[in-house]
């Protein structure tokens, strides 16, 4: 995400050249997609790390003897939820990200 806005103008740049009747029928799609991930990708810059819960998980799993293959260091609501996703069926998972996301929904333009 850190070069986000760089590749999606590489990407516009080569959809443009190589494929331009694509992009007259993605290009509105494409510029409000890129718009979402633009908000969340930024330049956040470096900082430091206030969690001392995942500073603990860290160094359990540096100096534990036989370590875990994983560690999780979310609230116990997101274990629910990960559950939850794992069991439903994929038209109900599709719905719950859709919806969870909030991806801008694709109008295609008339051809």
């Amino acid at each position: 995400m850190a070069r986000h806005e760089e590749n999606a103008r590489e990407m516009e740049r080569q959809l443009r050249r190589e494929r331009p009747r694509d992009w007259a029928y993605y290009e509105d799609y494409f510029r409000a997609f890129h718009g979402y991930l633009r908000a969340l990708a930024g330049d956040k810059g470096v900082a430091e790390i206030r969690d001392p819960r995942l500073y603990f998980k860290y160094e359990c799993c540096l100096l534990a003897l036989w370590p875990k293959q994983q560690y999780v260091n979310a609230p116990v609501r997101y274990n629910v939820y990960h559950t939850a996703m794992r069991l439903a069926p994929r038209c109900v998972r599709d719905r719950l990200v859709t919806a969870f996301v909030h991806l801008p929904a694709f109008q295609g333009k008339a051809a």
